[in-house]
């Protein structure tokens, strides 16, 4: 989805974007030139934002904007998921042999169009329940989110379960 001049690629032309919701699926939002890539239009908010599954590539208009957000002069927004009250976070997955990719017992796209990568909106987490990724059936990581995405590692290098706490040899 791409905005026109003003507009968001999701969300409002010249105003607000509000009430937007992405449950899955593969999507680029791009911002025209002063609109969020997802959120509102030329100087509008974003409001009430839910991500909850796919792959979601947002990207600014190209004389400001958000990613997820306000256009110009607006602030971004953390999204949420569909309870309204648990921020999503950004964690970008690489996946160059396309591989099939599970995420907290979900399926997720192998890939983002003709990228080798996926872009996933989760939960925060906790090192002690983070975010178990899963690629070709192997689990790759566990991530938590902390003003920056963690890794949680057992001895050896390996990925903690989510299940039991036992390292995954």
């Amino acid at each position: 989805a791409s905005g026109g001049a003003w507009g968001a690629g999701i969300g409002g032309g010249f105003g607000i974007g509000r009430n937007i919701t992405i449950n899955g699926g593969t999507v680029i939002a791009s911002g025209g030139a002063w609109g969020a890539g997802i959120g509102g239009g030329h100087s509008y908010a974003g409001k009430n934002i839910t991500i909850s599954g796919g792959s979601v590539k947002a990207v600014g208009g190209n004389q400001g904007g958000n990613p997820i957000g306000g256009g110009i002069n607006q602030s971004a927004v953390t999204p949420t998921l569909a309870d309204k009250t648990t921020p999503v976070y950004l964690l970008e997955i690489a996946n160059k042999n396309n591989l099939d990719i599970v995420i907290n017992g979900t399926d997720y796209p192998d890939k983002h169009f003709d990228e080798n990568k996926i872009y996933a909106y989760l939960p925060a987490g906790t090192a002690e329940k983070p975010n178990i990724v899963k690629i070709g059936g192997n689990t790759v990581g566990a991530y938590y989110y902390d003003s920056e995405w963690k890794t949680v590692t057992c001895a050896g290098g390996h990925t903690e379960s989510e299940d039991d706490g036992n390292c995954i040899t």
